[in-house]
């Protein structure tokens, strides 16, 4: 828990590759908006030169018929809207450039790991943009931090359930053929088995009748992997003969 002057932002256990995908999310933000500011500033740069335009003296018989009072009413108030546009940008870029300075402390914590410098001007609250009723990006950036870890560790679980055991207790339980199954379940050409079982039922009902074949067993295993499995299952069926 990260408790910030006037702000609690609930923070899970971090990593520096967590820190740093949200260092990079932020600077992303803020170059977005920065990109936005440019926009602006040349949409109010084109309203302004436009409206001067035509209050520059009439030159002509046509410019004059050309040049009504609802024409300049209009590039007069086209003028201020994008004054206001840009004025109104300017300060949401302000707040986005100390969008990671409360990661200070967060980063602080691995050192060199994570560059600090990149959560500068250091924040100790968090911008008051992201902290108004009306605003809802401060519930998503903590929603953010949840959804980053719950995916590591859901990735984990994959690549934990994918890997052959080496552990005896298991490989005569069946850990060898779930884990095939496992790598089978998961293999990008298998939406559909995916959507009308779940991964550990799957692997459960393999394990249980056993008619996942050799072939697609040696095909999903390294060969590291299967003399291992081969070796460990020689020594079971020696056991057994005694």
């Amino acid at each position: 828990m990260n408790t910030l002057t006037g702000v609690s932002l609930p923070l899970p256990d971090t990593s520096p590759e967590e820190i740093n995908m949200l260092l990079d999310r932020c600077s992303a933000i803020y170059n977005r908006e920065t990109e936005e500011y440019d926009r602006c500033e040349r949409e109010s740069s084109r309203a302004e030169h436009a409206l001067m335009a035509l209050k520059q003296p009439v030159q002509s018989v046509a410019d004059s018929r050309s040049r009504n009072k609802s024409t300049v009413h209009d590039a007069q108030s086209d003028s201020e809207r994008t004054a206001v546009n840009l004025m109104n940008q300017g300060v949401r870029v302000n707040y986005m450039r100390g969008l990671a300075g409360p990661l200070y402390d967060e980063a602080r914590r691995f050192n060199e790991i994570v560059d600090t410098k990149r959560c500068l001007p250091r924040a100790h609250r968090i911008p008051e943009i992201f902290t108004r009723r009306n605003e809802f990006l401060f519930i998503a950036a903590a929603d953010t931090c949840y959804a980053i870890r719950s995916l590591r560790l859901a990735a984990e679980d994959i690549i934990r359930k994918c890997t052959p055991p080496t552990d005896k207790y298991e490989v005569n339980n069946g850990g060898v053929i779930k884990a095939q199954a496992y790598r089978h379940y998961y293999h990008t050409g298998n939406d559909l088995l995916r959507s009308i079982i779940s991964a550990d039922d799957y692997a459960k009902y393999i394990a249980e009748f056993g008619w996942f074949m050799k072939e697609s067993r040696e095909a999903l295993m390294s060969e590291e992997q299967l003399n291992e499995w081969k070796k460990m299952n020689k020594e079971n069926e020696n056991v057994n003969h005694q």
